[in-house]
């Protein structure tokens, strides 16, 4: 909040800024007075699973305790890196991506299919599967929108894809 001020004060942030700060820092105030509230009653319960009093029983916080990131070491392979669940979450959010971006793109071309099918004339019961009693049908149906206000090429950048140019 202090930085805040300073900052507003040199002309650098504006007065919202210093007010969004205050704000903040009267909501941390709000959130460690819960804790302590949530911490008392965690050392009663405590107290209770123990068989004592929540008067003669207290859980003192260790004083010289200090969170520290233990070094790794150079010779760490890389897979393991890549087992870590952050690293593997953001490599199949990568790859998921990358598959809308193929589909975006897939939209800006016509859609083509191929269609047979085949069945008989006959008119008598024998005469079925003779040759000059079958009906042949192929068929290349094919489907193009012509005019879509440029919706396509919108939902395409929004999956991250490349601006597809104005030819396509």
């Amino acid at each position: 909040m202090q930085i805040t001020r300073n900052r507003c004060t040199a002309g650098v942030a504006a007065r919202t800024d210093v007010l969004q700060a205050e704000t903040q820092l009267a909501n941390a105030q709000t959130d460690a007075t819960g804790l302590v509230r949530t911490r008392a009653q965690f050392d009663h319960a405590v107290a209770v699973l123990l068989g004592k009093t929540p008067a003669e029983f207290s859980v003192q916080p260790l004083a010289d305790w200090r969170a520290t990131v233990p070094a790794v070491p150079v010779a760490v392979p890389s897979t393991l890196l890549q087992r870590r669940p952050d690293i593997a979450a953001a490599e199949r959010r990568v790859a998921a991506t990358n598959a809308q971006v193929g589909i975006a793109q897939s939209a800006l071309f016509p859609s083509l299919g191929l269609n047979g099918s085949v069945g008989s004339s006959a008119s008598q019961v024998g005469q079925p599967f003779n040759a000059s009693s079958l009906l042949w049908l192929l068929g290349v149906p094919a489907a193009q929108t012509l005019f879509d206000a440029g919706a396509t090429r919108a939902r395409g950048r929004r999956r991250g894809g490349q601006r597809p140019s104005r030819g396509a």
